[in-house]
Order: structure tokens, then C-alpha cells, then sequence
């Protein structure tokens, strides 16, 4: 048996057995393979862990520490393939980093209870634009310098802040983003989404880590 020390906000001390513990794994591992080509495991892996009987900090923190090694992977392997932009990268991992840190602040101020509303209405909406981004086209544009970086800024901040607070569903928004505002096909796109996922996914993490 596993013991999972709830948060002082949530309830109990739950234990997993060993067919909790496979099951866990095995979502996970499905989860890490959904989210190194589309982003959208989360959706995968809260609910499961939410089901499991973790308290909503705990649950997202969890859920953290497995996405930052994912995202990490992602980042070698589309860098590897040359579909990272190298000028975007150092902004788009600075302002993803800052932006989680604010909305991982911000997720552990809000009391347990509704936590957990908050986050069951959060998981319909990510998994409506899971649904979305299939119909995303992208369409070529030509962005001067300063507007590039401006809408780079304001994109990884903007949806490193949701994913701090939240989560699940933050690869996708950044892929129809980074499509739709920069023109990048969809391979290029996810490759620097990437980039943000994994600032905002580590900086969520060690923010849960270290909040409480």
C-alpha cells in the first residue's frame, strides 16, 4: 500500500493498492504519449487522480511532476527535428516560467472546496478546445520583430499563467496560438509550444513543491 498525504485543506490520508498503482501508471504513461504529440494528457491524468481521491492541490501538483519530464522529452525530440524556433525560444520559456508562477500562486489561495468546482468545469472546457484544435488551419503571416515578440510575450505568459493555475488542455491552446497568430503549421507549432509547456509545467511544479 501507498499513502498520499493529502494538503492541510483536503481530507484524510488516501492509500493506493497495487492494481491503483498500475492503473495510475498506465494512464500516465498513455497520458505522457498524447501530450508528446498534441498536448492534452492532463485531461488524462487529473481526472484519474481526482478519481483516485486526491484533494484538488495535490491532484495538480501530481499532475505537474509527471508533464514536466514529458514536456522535457518533447522539447529534445522536436529540437532534434529542427521544428523549434532558436529566437523564440528564450522568451517563450521566460514568460511561460513567470506566467505559472503567478497562476500556481494564485491556484494555491483559493480554498479546497471550490478548488474542486473550479477545476471540473475547467477539465469541460480544455477538453472542448482539445476538440477545437483539429479544426485549426494555419495561416501564413509575416510579423515584424517587435510584433512577434510582443505576441510571444503576451501568448506564453498569458497561457503559462492558466497553466500554473490549471493545467490540462494548455499544450493545445498554445498549438492553435502559436498557428493562428504566427502561421507555423501544426508540427512547428507543437514544437515550440513545447518550449512554453515545459517552462510553465516546471515552474507550476516547483511551485506546488514549495507552496505548502
Amino acid at each position: 500500500m501507498v499513502g498520499f498525504q493529502a494538503h492541510p485543506n483536503g481530507v484524510g490520508v488516501i492509500s493506493l493498492g497495487v492494481p491503483g498503482l498500475a492503473l495510475l501508471t498506465a494512464l500516465a504513461f498513455a497520458a505522457g504519449w498524447i501530450n508528446s504529440i498534441a498536448g492534452g494528457g492532463g485531461l488524462i491524468t487529473l481526472p484519474a487522480l481526482l478519481a483516485a481521491g486526491l484533494p484538488p492541490y495535490l491532484a495538480l501538483g501530481t499532475n505537474k511532476g509527471q508533464a514536466v519530464f514529458g514536456a522535457a522529452t518533447s522539447v529534445v525530440s522536436y529540437g532534434r527535428r529542427g521544428q523549434i524556433d532558436a529566437d523564440r525560444v528564450v522568451l517563450g520559456f521566460t514568460a511561460g516560467f513567470a506566467g505559472a508562477c503567478l497562476g500556481a500562486r494564485v491556484v494555491l489561495a483559493v480554498p479546497a472546496a471550490p478548488l474542486r468546482v473550479v477545476v471540473m468545469v475547467l477539465l469541460l472546457i480544455s477538453s472542448a478546445a482539445m476538440l477545437a484544435q483539429r479544426k485549426v488551419a494555419p495561416t501564413a503571416r509575416q510579423l515584424g520583430p517587435r510584433a512577434a515578440r510582443t505576441w510571444l510575450l503576451v501568448i506564453a505568459f498569458g497561457l503559462g499563467a492558466y497553466d500554473g493555475f490549471f493545467g490540462p488542455g494548455a499544450g493545445s491552446l498554445l498549438v492553435m496560438a502559436f498557428a493562428t497568430v504566427f502561421g507555423d503549421t501544426l508540427t512547428r507549432a507543437s514544437g515550440n509550444a513545447k518550449v512554453v509547456n515545459f517552462a510553465s509545467n516546471l515552474a507550476a511544479f516547483l511551485s506546488f513543491a514549495w507552496g505548502h
